[in-house]
C-alpha cells in the first residue's frame, strides 16, 4: 500500500523512516495527504467534527487529525522546496511591495458551477466597468 512496508507498524515522528509524519517524501505522510485530498467522507466528518468540536468523534477522527497537523507543521520544514512561513517574511523580506503575501501559496477547491452563475456573474462585472 503506497510504498509502506507493514501498514500495522504505527506511524512515528520521524524524518527519515518511510512511517514518519517528519518525512515529506515518506509513502506514509504522501498516503495521508492523497487519502485526504481525495475528499472520502471521512474528510467531511473531521471538518463537521472539528467545527462543532464533536468529541464523539475524537477516538475515530482524532488520530488522523494530529497526524495531518504534524505533516502540514513539521513536514513542510524539511521538505526541500518549502515556502517561506508568513510569520518569517517580514523579517526575510521586510521591503517586499505586497508584504507577507509574497510568498503566499494558496490552494483553492473547485465546485461545480452552471453556466447562468457564471453568465450573471460575468454580467454584474462588466455593469460596474
Amino acid at each position: 500500500m503506497a510504498g509502506v512496508q507493514d501498514i500495522y507498524e504505527p506511524m512515528k515522528y520521524s524524518e527519515t523512516e518511510d512511517n514518519g509524519l517528519y518525512n515529506p517524501e515518506g509513502p506514509a505522510l504522501m498516503l495521508m495527504l492523497w487519502l485526504y485530498s481525495i475528499e472520502p467522507p471521512f474528510y467531511s466528518d473531521l471538518n463537521k467534527a472539528m467545527r462543532y468540536l464533536d468529541q464523539k468523534q475524537l477516538k475515530h477522527l482524532g488520530p488522523w487529525a494530529k497526524a495531518l497537523h504534524i505533516i502540514t507543521v513539521e513536514a513542510e520544514k524539511n521538505r526541500k522546496d518549502s515556502y517561506t512561513a508568513g510569520e518569517d517574511i517580514t523579517r526575510v523580506k521586510p521591503d517586499h511591495p505586497i508584504g507577507n503575501q509574497c510568498c503566499m501559496f494558496l490552494l483553492f477547491k473547485g465546485i461545480p458551477m452552471k453556466d447562468d452563475w457564471i453568465k450573471e456573474w460575468q454580467e454584474a462585472i462588466s455593469s460596474e466597468k
